[in-house]
C-alpha cells in the first residue's frame, strides 16, 4: 500500500488479528529514549502507524522486547511523548503499547 503521508493521518486497511483501537498510517520524526543498565540510550527513527494504545516506527537501534521506553512523536500540531513498553522488535520495525493512566486520572 503506498500512501502520501507526511504529518496527514491515513487510515490503515484490514487487520487479519482483531485490535483494540484502529490504527493510522503516520510518518512523522520519533525518539526512542531507552534506559538500559549503563546509560540512557536515544533512538531516532521514523513512525510507520499510530492507534490509541500504540505505535510502530523504524529505529536505529532496535530495542529488546520487554523494554519500558520513553518515545516522542513530533506530530505536525504538537509533540506527543508516553512511556510505552516494547511488544516487538525486529531489524526492520519496532511495535509500542503506551502505558496509559489508571482511569480515575483521565
Amino acid at each position: 500500500m503506498l500512501a502520501e503521508s507526511r504529518g496527514t493521518v491515513i487510515p490503515v486497511g484490514q487487520y487479519s488479528i482483531p485490535r483494540r483501537h484502529p490504527r493510522y498510517l503516520l510518518s512523522v520524526p520519533v525518539t526512542v529514549h531507552r534506559f538500559t543498565p549503563w546509560r540512557p540510550v536515544v533512538v531516532h527513527g521514523l513512525s510507520l502507524d499510530i492507534s490509541e494504545g500504540g505505535a510502530s516506527a523504524v529505529l536505529c537501534g532496535a530495542p529488546a522486547v520487554g523494554e519500558a521506553v520513553l518515545v516522542s512523536l513530533q506530530l505536525p500540531n504538537a509533540p506527543l511523548q508516553s512511556l510505552a513498553i516494547v511488544r516487538h522488535s525486529s531489524a526492520t520495525r519496532s511495535g509500542f503499547e503506551f502505558f496509559t493512566p489508571a482511569r480515575e486520572l483521565r
